[in-house]
């Protein structure tokens, strides 16, 4: 017997209108914890991520290893004000409204981001989704020791923990959704029977059109 139909939807760009890591770093500099050269070699990244030219991987290894003992707490209650902020108004409607869809025909519904937990919890909450499929970070005594556990929930680490989520959940991937922007999720969407291009980033959307996907466009 076919598995269950799931909707796997990526965050920044998606169903958020932003990128949530940069507004993230953009409060650090609020606070005074980033200084402006570190900011300025930030926004060098995000630009190589929206063409896809940089290893995310990596990236966001480096940049777990700043929460070294900072507390859990600390990192939930920064994130919901985040969220609350600079976040909330920047959920798309048109993403709701599809998402709500695809609940009423019964599928699951599944945030599957590079982002943390604690950054796409709020995100979630906001739009009823129960499952997140996210870049864990190893805690101990409830603080973070500044490592990831792998893979990051990143490119072909997306695949490893939807196949996951898919065969505990009773999934079956080969008849699920997946909607993102980026050209890095292109393994994920290789996984799935409905391919959803979101507001896509230049070389996704290329390659959307050799490969005759569906391209939305979600607004605030």
């Amino acid at each position: 017997m076919s598995g269950q139909v799931a909707a796997f939807f990526d965050m920044d760009h998606t169903v958020v209108l932003c990128n949530t890591g940069r507004v993230y770093l953009q409060d650090m500099r609020r606070r005074g914890q980033l200084r402006w050269r570190d900011m300025l070699r930030a926004s060098a990244v995000f630009l190589r991520y929206k063409l896809s030219m940089v290893d995310m991987s990596r990236v966001i290894a480096e940049a777990v290893k700043n929460l070294e003992g900072v507390s859990v707490e600390e990192l939930e209650a920064r994130c919901e004000a985040i969220f609350q902020e600079r976040v909330k108004s920047r959920v798309s409607q048109e993403a709701a409204a599809v998402i709500e869809d695809h609940r009423a025909r019964g599928h699951r519904i599944v945030m599957l981001t590079a982002q943390t937990p604690y950054m796409a919890a709020p995100v979630c909450r906001a739009l009823g989704i129960e499952d997140c499929l996210s870049t864990e970070l190893e805690v101990v005594d409830g603080r973070f020791t500044g490592l990831i556990l792998r893979p990051a929930c990143y490119g072909a680490g997306k695949c490893h923990w939807a196949a996951q989520y898919a065969e505990t959940h009773g999934v079956d991937l080969a008849a699920s959704y997946f909607y993102t922007d980026s050209y890095s999720d292109v393994p994920m969407l290789e996984q799935v029977a409905h391919q959803r291009v979101v507001n896509p980033d230049p070389r996704l959307r290329l390659h959307a059109r050799r490969r005759q996907w569906p391209v939305l466009h979600f607004a605030s």
